[in-house]
């Protein structure tokens, strides 16, 4: 039973564990939005631990008392996916809001923080700088190597891809592999990779296909990496989205994943680590307007 209002849970009824256990979240850092950190959907939820966390106020959840997890004292957050590379090999995962069903979320964060993946490709085609960057950095906490390609110029959410990929650029991850495609793309694809193939090619750059992609995992579909594809419940007025994204465990779909990514990569631009890209000359978006902070912050809010 949520109070609303009190930022309190009874602990009568305890919100269900993630089933992946906990991990490690975002430390605080300072508001990354007009809005603030009070509509981000990530930032301490989970505790560490046995460790009550607190959420708007006090918490009176027993951490401990489901094994090792505990639960979320603010009802907005949902409990992690769990992600079973068994057969089915096919699984979809779709916000439907008439039917209540909200699992893209939950399923970005059990993707970026399962520990049996040391390496992620993701191509997207739109990235939030406190939603999508959240959820990239549960795998970078971590220490997995996260390749990332995000068009140079998007159609649209071209100054917030930006400002979002300046945001993991500033956090200083030394597993982050940063490209910029020269043409728009509009994949919303990641394939999640296991193996020797994790640490990369062990240079600090792109090491391109892993030998195998027995037992990695690929998930994509219609949903981007952005405040609107997430539809958290207690968003549904700014503008959610329903979305439809597939999980594929197949190893022959994830290898043709994996070549076509490779070339896409191999388009694009590497960014190199500390690079300011908000301060490169020259650059516009497609109606030709320098980069604004303003207007990165408007875009966020409106996908």
């Amino acid at each position: 039973e949520h109070r609303p209002g009190t930022g309190r849970t009874s602990s009568a009824e305890p919100l269900p564990p993630p089933s992946l256990g906990s991990l490690p979240l975002s430390s605080p850092t300072p508001a990354r939005s007009l809005l603030g950190d009070l509509l981000s959907p990530l930032r301490s939820s989970w505790p560490d631990g046995a460790e009550d966390v607190l959420v708007g106020g006090e918490c009176d959840v027993d951490a401990g008392a489901s094994g090792g997890g505990g639960g979320a004292c603010d009802g907005r957050y949902l409990p992690r996916a769990s992600l079973s590379l068994a057969p089915p090999a096919v699984e979809f995962v779709c916000n439907r809001r008439e039917q209540g069903r909200h699992e893209i979320e939950p399923t970005f964060r059990a993707l970026f923080g399962d520990t049996r993946f040391g390496r992620y490709r993701v191509a997207m085609a739109y990235l939030g700088h406190r939603w999508g960057v959240e959820l990239l950095e549960f795998a970078l906490r971590r220490g997995a190597v996260v390749e990332l390609l995000l068009p140079e110029c998007a159609n649209v959410y071209a100054h917030e891809n930006r400002k979002a990929a300046q945001a993991l650029l500033d956090g200083g991850w030394p597993t982050l592999r940063l490209f910029l495609s020269p043409v728009m793309v509009h994949a919303k694809a990641t394939l999640a990779l296991r193996g020797d193939g994790a640490g990369g090619d062990g240079a600090g750059g792109y090491g391109g296909s892993s030998s195998s992609t027995q037992g990695d995992l690929a998930f994509l579909g219609s949903a981007n990496l952005v405040r609107g594809s997430m539809n958290l419940p207690v968003h549904q007025g700014l503008l959610p989205y329903d979305e439809l994204n597939v999980l594929v465990a197949d190893a022959e779909f994830c290898a043709t994943l994996d070549s076509a990514l490779d070339k896409l990569f191999a388009r694009a631009r590497p960014i190199a680590p500390g690079h300011d890209l908000l301060a490169e000359p020259g650059w516009s978006d497609p109606k030709g307007r320098a980069y604004s902070d303003a207007r990165a912050q408007w875009e966020e809010l409106w996908q």
